[in-house]
This record gives C-alpha cells, sequence and structure tokens, in this order.
C-alpha cells in the first residue's frame, strides 16, 4: 500500500504507526500530523518552527521588509492588493506558520545576490588641430570590471575556503567600438588617429563556483581609426564583439541537502560584467589661426559622448572628435530566498531573477568643419564610438519548504538579459568649399550577454 494512503486510513485498535501510542484512530492522525510538521527539522529547526510568533501581516502596497539578520518570523504572513514585495536582503529566510500571496502580487529578490560590475566612461574626442597646435588623438577607451561572484569563496583559487557547488554564473559584457580617425586638410596637415580601445577590455561575468567561471568578455575593436592624412579622410574604427553566456547552472540535484548549501555559500545568482566604455574621435586638422575646437566629452557609465566641436567659419577651424559612449553596467543577479511554512497558499508570484545589464552609450558626432577663409586647410572630426553593453545578471534561488500546500503559484529565477551596445556616431563634414575632409565614423559598441536561469524548489511534506 502507498505509504502516504496507509498511515492516514483509519486503523483498527491496537495496529497502525502510531498504535503503540493511542487506540484511538483520532489521535494517531494528530501524531501523524506533528510528524509531518515535524520533518523540517532535517533544516535543524524544531516545531514550533515560527518561533512561536504571533504577528499577523497583512500587507497591501509596495514595501520592502526589514529582516534581522537574514531572518523573519510570523503567525500569518498576507499579501494583497496587487502588492510589490521585496524581501529587502539575501539570503532571506522567511518561517511561518501560514505564507499567502493573492494573485498578481509578487514577493521577491530579484537583484539581491552578487553585484553586478560598474563600467566607466567612455574617452573624450580629441580637440581640433589650428596654426599652433597639432589635432589630438581620441582618448581610449576605459575597461569594465568583472561581476561579483555568485559563492562566497575566495577570489584566489588556491586560498580557502573554496565552494565547488554552482548554483548561476553572470554574463560577459559586451566590447566597445574604436573611435573615428579625425579628416586631414587639403595642404599640408593631418588629422588625428581615432582614439583606440587596445589594452582595456569589458568585464567577464562573475562566477558561480570556483570550477564555474562567468561568461567571458566581448573583445573591444582595437586601434582606433586612421588619422586623415593631409588630403585624406580619417578612417572610419572598428566595432567591437557580444560579451558570451556563461553554460547553464550545473546544479544538478534537487534534494534538500544540496539546495541548503547553497544558503551558507553563495551570496545568490553572480554578476553580469561591464561594457567597455567607447573610444573618443580623432580631432580634424587645421592650420588655421584662432580658438581649438574643443573634443566631446565621453559619456558616464550608460550615457551618450557628447558631439565635438563645431568649427567656426571666421577662423577656419577643424572639428573637434565625439566622445566615445559610456560602457553599460552589469546586472545584479537574483537572491536566495527560503519559505518555510505549514500552511502555503500562493496565487501569485516569488521570484528570485537577475537584473538586465545596462545598455551601452552611443558615441557623440564629431565636429564638422568650415572652410571659411578658403584656404582648404581643415579637417572634420572623427565620430566616438559606442559604449559596450553590460553583462546580464543570472538567477538566483527560491526553495519553499511547506506541510501543506492549498496553491503552488508561480516561482521563478529568471536570468537577466544583456544590455545592448551603443552605436557609434558619424564624423563630421566639411563645407566651405575649401577642400578640407570628413572624418571617420565611430564605430558600434557589442551587446552584452545574458545570464543564466536559477533554481526553484516547492518540496511539501503533504503531496
Amino acid at each position: 500500500m502507498v505509504r502516504g494512503v496507509r498511515d492516514r486510513v483509519t486503523q483498527a485498535p491496537g495496529y497502525g504507526v502510531f498504535g503503540h501510542i493511542s487506540y484511538d484512530p483520532t489521535t494517531a492522525i494528530a501524531v501523524q500530523r506533528i510528524f509531518d510538521v515535524n520533518q523540517l527539522g532535517d533544516l535543524g529547526i524544531r516545531f514550533p518552527f515560527n518561533n512561536g510568533s504571533t504577528t499577523i501581516t497583512n500587507i497591501t502596497s509596495n514595501t520592502t521588509l526589514s529582516p534581522t539578520k537574514g531572518v523573519l518570523y510570523y503567525d500569518e504572513l498576507n499579501i494583497s492588493n496587487s502588492a510589490v514585495v521585496d524581501v529587502g536582503a539575501s539570503p532571506c529566510f522567511i518561517f511561518a506558520r501560514k505564507v499567502s500571496i493573492a494573485a498578481g502580487c509578487v514577493l521577491h529578490a530579484d537583484g539581491r545576490g552578487a553585484a553586478g560590475a560598474s563600467a566607466l566612461a567612455g574617452g573624450a574626442g580629441g580637440n581640433g588641430g589650428n596654426s599652433a597646435n597639432a589635432a589630438v588623438v581620441g582618448s581610449s577607451a576605459l575597461g569594465g570590471g568583472d561581476g561579483q561572484p555568485g559563492d562566497l569563496g575566495a577570489q584566489v583559487s588556491t586560498s580557502p575556503p573554496q565552494f565547488y557547488a554552482g548554483l548561476t554564473a553572470g554574463g560577459g559584457g559586451g566590447g566597445s567600438g574604436s573611435g573615428g580617425g579625425g579628416g586631414g586638410g587639403s595642404s599640408t596637415v593631418d588629422g588625428a588617429a581615432g582614439g583606440a580601445t587596445t589594452g582595456t577590455t569589458a568585464g567577464a561575468g562573475g562566477r558561480g563556483a570556483s570550477n564555474y567561471a562567468g561568461g567571458s568578455a566581448g573583445a573591444s575593436g582595437g586601434a582606433g581609426g586612421a588619422a586623415g592624412l593631409a588630403g585624406n579622410a580619417g578612417g572610419n574604427g572598428s566595432a567591437g564583439s557580444a560579451g558570451s553566456s556563461p553554460s547553464a547552472s550545473p546544479h544538478a540535484r534537487d534534494i534538500l541537502r544540496d539546495l541548503m548549501e547553497f544558503f551558507t555559500s553563495h551570496r545568490g545568482g553572480a554578476g553580469g560584467g561591464a561594457g567597455n566604455g567607447g573610444a573618443g574621435g580623432g580631432g580634424g586638422a587645421s592650420n588655421g589661426a584662432g580658438t581649438v575646437s574643443a573634443g566631446g566629452a565621453g559619456g558616464a557609465a550608460g550615457a551618450n559622448g557628447t558631439a565635438g566641436a563645431t568649427g567656426t567659419g571666421a577662423a577656419d577651424l577643424s572639428g573637434g572628435g565625439g566622445g566615445g559612449g559610456g560602457g553599460g553596467n552589469g546586472g545584479s543577479g537574483g537572491g536566495l530566498i527560503l519559505i518555510c511554512c505549514e500552511i502555503f497558499d500562493n496565487q501569485g508570484t516569488i521570484r528570485a531573477n537577475g537584473s538586465a545589464g545596462q545598455n551601452g552609450g552611443n558615441g557623440g558626432a564629431g565636429g564638422d568643419a568650415i572652410d571659411g577663409l578658403g584656404g582648404g586647410t581643415a579637417g572634420a572630426g572623427g565620430g566616438g564610438a559606442g559604449g559596450g553593453g553590460g553583462g546580464g545578471g543570472s538567477g538566483g534561488l527560491v526553495l519553499v519548504l511547506a506541510v501543506d500546500v492549498v496553491n503552488s503559484g508561480t516561482l521563478t529565477a529568471a536570468a537577466g538579459a544583456g544590455g545592448s551596445g551603443g552605436t557609434g556616431a558619424n564624423g563630421g563634414t566639411v563645407s566651405g568649399g575649401g577642400g578640407g575632409f570628413g572624418g571617420g565614423n565611430g564605430a558600434a559598441g557589442a551587446a552584452g550577454a545574458n545570464g543564466v536561469a536559477g533554481v526553484t524548489k516547492l518540496l511539501q511534506a503533504n503531496p
């Protein structure tokens, strides 16, 4: 006979699994109930597992909970009226007699896991030249950091402690493009090269465990667009490549011991790597007198670069290079939630999703040149490159342990999407009939990679 049926049939007096305790079938059923509840003692929790709390909390609006050392105790936790509730910490342990979540409501630890990496600004555009100053090369891109690991082990793999049970690793950041070169003049003066990405990389995704690496960073565009030599337009920059996603979660066994280990060895899903900042465009050439046309500033993380200054016709000045777009920040991983209760009634959603990576900023346009004096000396500035997108954070863990389940609802630990790369900007143009040349175009940044999904599990004593 199936045990679930055997244990709950009406036994003849003196028989059954509790016959040695009582001849009364009603008492036997009550003892069975206590036995079911106490199976949660496998976690080191003893009845009453909500610490005898008499707190009845009814939540009807969006709020963030305030765990004490990661723990919350309730008699009842009731969420209704389409409320979205942030658990406030990771890991977060909720112990209650009853947990009730109405349809349309959410209890979550989104982005509560490992932090996504912070991106840096894009490179500034180079100043245009004049009779006293040569055109300036665009600033190089700035690399993005790696995502925070999902585990709590030492960063150096030869140092203790190390954990080998992997939950999720983060997505890699996207590489940025290189800047366009500044245009040359039609006389003897040269423009300046666009900013390079050589030597700077996007960030890798955070690891999930000592033997579970995050997604690798995308390659950046390399050398900047070639300087427009006298009588030539500036060269275009080269695009970056996308970051890569890590392998799927290596977690293989949905048994209580393996799941519980994550609550002591991990902070949650791993964070995504930051995108590379875009390089600035090179300044255009001119031997005309007057004030230098300034290059545009690089964009802050995730923000667009500003356009280079436009040359003025009265002074026959070249255009400044456009600033590079900032790299996108990496998304944070989902947190860890454990709900341990006697009665579980979830008609809404419980989730521990990773956050999306931030989009890379667009490059700024190269400044235009105007040959106002008719000498034919002015070249336009190169366009700034787009920043790389940040990698997506990966999902965390939702674990529910209950005696009776009224409704299981929806449990999710979805991956965060990688941010898109910024677009490269066009180089400036030349007007006025003097014969100067246009700047090269900045190249596009590439997308960050998606994270990977985490783990959800509902374990029920009375299925």
